[in-house]
């Protein structure tokens, strides 16, 4: 019997998209965000992000998480 192994390059990580609302900001691409369940997370933009958008308390946002790591999001545009 034959087992196939697989090589981190082969392996791709699910992404999580979702929605959550600005409620502080904390320094100039760093933001405290809820997520609907209640959950508040630390959403930032890429560095490579060279826009300079900028949120309100109270905004949606559109944030991208790592399966691995609920408490970090980065905000993507929609």
């Amino acid at each position: 019997m034959q087992v196939n192994k697989l090589r981190m390059s082969e392996v791709k990580n699910p992404e999580i998209i979702g929605s959550a609302k600005i409620i502080e900001k904390l320094e100039r691409r760093l933001f405290k965000a809820s997520l609907p369940n209640g959950k508040i997370i630390h959403a930032h933009f890429s560095k490579s992000d060279n826009s300079q958008i900028d949120f309100e308390v109270g905004e949606m946002v559109k944030v991208k998480m790592n399966p691995y790591d609920f408490s970090r999001a980065r905000i993507v545009s929609d």
